[in-house]
C-alpha cells in the first residue's frame, strides 16, 4: 500500500511539473543591435543588424522590424531588391526601413534605415521570437532591442 501511495505522489508531482510548463510565458531572449545608436545626416541611410542572437533557427524564428514613432509595425517599411539603394517612401516623417525579402524560413536579420529630409530622432526596433515548432503557435523565447538614430542637418 505504501509503494502505491508513493507512486501516486510521484505521479502527481510529475503531472504538476508538466502542467507548470504548459501555457507559461516565454523565456526572455537577449537581443542586441549594431549599432545601438547612430547619428546620420538627412537623406542618408545606415545598416542596422542583429548582433545577438545570431544564426536564428530556420522556420521557427521571426524578426519584426519597425520604427517606434509609427502606430503600426508595418508603417514605412518595404522589401527592396537592393535595400542599400531603396527608393524613397513618401509620408514617412521619421524615416523608413528597407530590407531584402528573406528566403523561405529565414528571418530578416538586418535593415537599412533611411533618414527623412528633416532632422529627427527615430527608434528602430527589432522584435525577435523563437517558437517551439514551425506552427509558430507557442513562443519559446522572445525579446527586443532598439537602435536610436539621430538625424541631423
Amino acid at each position: 500500500m505504501k509503494s502505491k501511495r508513493t507512486g501516486l505522489v510521484i505521479l502527481g508531482c510529475l503531472l504538476a511539473l508538466g502542467l507548470a510548463g504548459c501555457g507559461g510565458s516565454a523565456s526572455p531572449l537577449v537581443v542586441t543591435l549594431a549599432p545601438p545608436s547612430a547619428s546620420i545626416s538627412v537623406n542618408s541611410s545606415i545598416n542596422i543588424g542583429l548582433q545577438s542572437p545570431t544564426n536564428l533557427p530556420q522556420y521557427t524564428s521571426s524578426v519584426t522590424w519597425s520604427i517606434q514613432e509609427y502606430t503600426s509595425a508595418s508603417s514605412c517599411t518595404e522589401f527592396a531588391p537592393d535595400p542599400g539603394n531603396a527608393p524613397p517612401m513618401p509620408n514617412c516623417p521619421s524615416g523608413w526601413l528597407a530590407y531584402l525579402q528573406p528566403l523561405t524560413g529565414d528571418s530578416i536579420e538586418d535593415v537599412y534605415y533611411y533618414a527623412p529630409s528633416t532632422a529627427t530622432t527615430a527608434h528602430v526596433v527589432a522584435t525577435v521570437k523563437i517558437f517551439t515548432d514551425t506552427s509558430e503557435s507557442v513562443v519559446k523565447s522572445e525579446g527586443s532591442a532598439t537602435s536610436t538614430v539621430t538625424v541631423t542637418n
